[in-house]
């Protein structure tokens, strides 16, 4: 629901800054995959090219992902259950 409403939000800011619709319409699938693509999870940001650095500061998928995983997991405790091992198979 929230990433619907960002991805409304930048159709609307695009079809308002576009000088007619055609325009908007073409802007707007390559904006949403650069947003995708630059969302911290595909391409980690130290990890992006300097000339397009910005992108993941900007890109509306990463933060509506952020919100919602701060929202979800904020002032939990995680403990494994005793005796369980890390990926590297040592006690935690």
């Amino acid at each position: 629901c929230l990433e619907g409403l960002a991805a409304g939000g930048l159709g609307l800011f695009l079809g308002a800054a576009a000088p007619s619709t055609d325009v908007a319409l073409a802007l707007f699938p390559p904006v949403l995959v650069l947003m995708i693509i630059f969302n911290g999870f595909n391409i980690a940001e130290a990890s992006t090219p300097k000339l397009l650095r910005w992108v993941p500061k900007i890109s509306l998928i990463r933060w509506c992902s952020e919100a919602l995983a701060v929202n979800e997991f904020f002032g939990l405790k995680f403990t494994p259950p005793p005796g369980a091992s890390g990926p590297s198979g040592r006690a935690w």
